[in-house]
């Protein structure tokens, strides 16, 4: 099952709190986005197309460029 990650990032002398997605300790992408529900929204998605963890990275990578 798929998860929210929280970090921080500081640009410029700003912190930020960036969300990610964890699958396991192979499968995860972290500082994907600072919009939590943005964030939420993907991983339901994942979740309930059953993603394979393998092709978490396309799927970030997708998400990024849309």
């Amino acid at each position: 099952m798929y998860k929210v990650t929280e970090g921080k990032t500081t640009i410029d002398n700003i912190e930020y709190t960036t969300y990610g997605i964890w699958y396991d300790e192979e499968f995860h992408v972290n500082d994907i986005s600072v919009n939590r529900e943005d964030i939420e929204n993907l991983l339901c998605l994942c979740n309930a197309e059953n993603l394979d963890p393998i092709h978490l990275y396309d799927v970030v990578t997708d998400f990024i460029e849309a």
